[in-house]
């Protein structure tokens, strides 16, 4: 890649979408440890389906973790655009790695509709572009700017922008049967168990 295809292509990014976290069981000590959420965005929930049962094959793996056909599924609506610039992966200084995103959307789990989305442009193959939900946030903008200077996580290059997505309220997902449904306001998500 050239200097010059550094944020020269503009996303289609959906106008919404969906998010998944899985819950990820310890069978052995009978509690939950904690919500993953799936890296892409959905347009699709077919598609979401199927990606969790990948991530599910963990199962196999690991020992004594179970991930449970029902997951969280927030909705997420298109709001804006966010400028890229080269400067934004020059000189990451803090790594933002899987266990970093398991506490931030643990947090935004909570309360979703009180958080936006940072989506960003993972990649761009075949004229199709593969968009991770990044980086939840509350208040302004100048948390995904620190973000996206000092972090290193990964995106393409080649895309212009960003974007900024509201998130809904959470619902029940069922990825083998594809069922949704509500969830009473009395949920509550902690580091290491759920209760309902």
């Amino acid at each position: 890649m050239t200097s010059n295809d550094s944020c020269s292509i503009t996303p289609d990014f959906p106008r919404s979408g969906y998010l998944l976290l899985l819950f990820i069981f310890d069978s052995e000590e009978n509690e939950i440890l904690g919500l993953y959420p799936l890296e892409s965005i959905f347009t699709d929930l077919d598609e979401g389906a199927r990606a969790a049962q990948e991530i599910r094959k963990l199962e196999e793996e690991v020992e004594h973790i179970q991930i449970p056909d029902e997951c969280l599924l927030i909705p997420i609506k298109y709001k804006s655009k966010y400028p890229m610039r080269k400067e934004h992966w020059e000189k990451p200084s803090v790594t933002y790695d899987a266990f970093d995103r398991m506490k931030l959307f643990l947090t935004a789990a909570r309360q979703p509709s009180l958080y936006s989305l940072l989506v960003t442009p993972g990649s761009y193959i075949n004229e199709k572009w593969l968009f991770h939900a990044s980086l939840p946030f509350t208040g302004k903008r100048e948390v995904v700017e620190n973000f996206m200077y000092m972090s290193d996580l990964p995106v393409d290059e080649r895309a212009k922008y960003s974007a900024i997505y509201s998130m809904g309220e959470k619902m029940r997902f069922n990825f083998e049967t594809r069922e949704i449904s509500e969830i009473s306001n009395d949920l509550i998500i902690t580091e290491g168990e759920i209760a309902n």
